[in-house]
């Protein structure tokens, strides 16, 4: 199913490159297939049903609060919903496994952004969108993959979802009820920033929290 997928995404691209007279029904149409990609990588994990969507929504918030345009907040959200959309492609086993990886293992998970990227490539719209595919994995103190960026040589769009992701993959972990769950992984965040994530994002995160406009 994921190889026919990826076949049907990359040949819906060509289509959308050879044909500019239908340009916004095919984007329409390579949007779908994308929220498709996503859906079929959330069903296989029971406990990321509904992450992508989330880690959407929640981009756009630090984004207004860094003073971005809404189009680039807009933008922010769906980087943050197709982030991940090449993890389809790896082998059941590694997609669902939670605990430590063997070495074959870390290796195909961590093709997973450059696949995506080429999957993006190419395609006038969605090449904005490369930076939160490629390098959302990538850590503020340069030991994250796959390029071992460190602080502002990230791209700010891949240091916000890094945020953002990071946030919501706490978060959900916590029960949906507890009302200091938020405010616990909030200061997680916080310490994170020594390491992992960019210490203006994650301020601008606890911000935008503050101001109310964090709702889980």
């Amino acid at each position: 199913m994921r190889a026919q997928m990826l076949l049907y995404a990359e040949d819906l691209k060509k289509i959308y490159d050879e044909e500019p007279t239908r340009s916004a029904e095919l984007r329409e149409s390579l949007m779908d297939t994308i929220k498709i990609l996503v859906n079929a990588i959330e069903s296989r994990d029971p406990r990321q049903i509904g992450h992508g969507s989330r880690v959407a929504r929640y981009c756009q918030i630090p984004a207004q609060q860094l003073g971005w345009s809404e189009e680039r907040a807009v933008q922010a959200a769906i980087g943050g919903l197709i982030r991940d959309v090449s993890l389809v492609s790896l082998d059941e086993d590694v997609a669902r496994k939670r605990g430590p990886m063997d070495r074959a293992e870390i290796a195909q998970f961590r093709q997973h952004p450059n696949l995506g990227a080429r999957l993006l490539r190419g395609t006038k719209s969605l090449e904005p969108l490369v930076p939160y595919v490629l390098h959302h994995h990538e850590h503020f103190d340069g030991t994250g993959y796959p390029e071992r960026f460190r602080g502002q040589d990230i791209p700010i769009e891949a240091r916000l979802v890094a945020v953002v992701d990071e946030f919501d993959d706490r978060r959900s972990t916590l029960p949906a009820g507890d009302p200091n769950a938020t405010d616990e992984v909030l200061r997680e965040l916080r310490q994170l920033t020594a390491d992992r994530l960019d210490p203006a994002i994650v301020q601008a995160f606890l911000e935008a929290d503050r101001a109310g406009h964090i709702i889980v």
